[in-house]
């Protein structure tokens, strides 16, 4: 029940985040987003790191023929050292649209697979999210590194 309470937070806080992304580009825009949402970014992207023990101790598995550890590093350290250059070595770029861009591929991913996750675990994951889940990815990823990359141009 642990895994479940886990990834309905993640769920939750993400789910959150897109919500307010949308509200608040609807009435000011796309412009200075990272204020508001810092702090809970913050929070879930450090919880994420739990991911990482969740695979180690066995807590979940995976069928994937590359090291998931890896997977996991890679995604919990880039977030992790794209947060560090907003906060503390790029701080110009928190009133960029781009953070607004970047927070929206982020949550747009992280929606589906934290509803996935819960479900899952629960053996309860409907074929539609199931296939969101691993057919998103087509479209979300190159979206975000694109932002990403722009974001490190700024």
């Amino acid at each position: 029940m642990y895994l479940v309470g886990y990834n309905a937070l993640q769920w939750a806080s993400w789910t959150y985040i897109l919500a307010y992304l949308l509200w608040f580009a609807h009435h000011y825009g796309t412009h200075a987003i990272w204020t508001p949402l810092a702090n809970l970014i913050w929070a879930l992207q450090i919880l994420v790191a739990l991911d990482i023990l969740h695979l180690r101790l066995g807590f979940v598995r995976t069928r994937a023929n590359v090291s998931p550890l890896l997977i996991i590093h890679c995604k919990v350290l880039r977030r992790l050292q794209m947060l560090c250059a907003l906060a503390w070595f790029a701080p110009a770029v928190q009133s960029s649209p781009l953070v607004w861009w970047l927070l929206l591929s982020w949550a747009l991913v992280d929606v589906s697979r934290y509803a996935f996750y819960a479900l899952n675990t629960l053996r309860a994951a409907p074929r539609w999210l199931v296939a969101l889940r691993y057919g998103e990815f087509v479209l979300t990823y190159p979206f975000g590194l694109a932002v990403e990359l722009a974001c490190w141009a700024l």
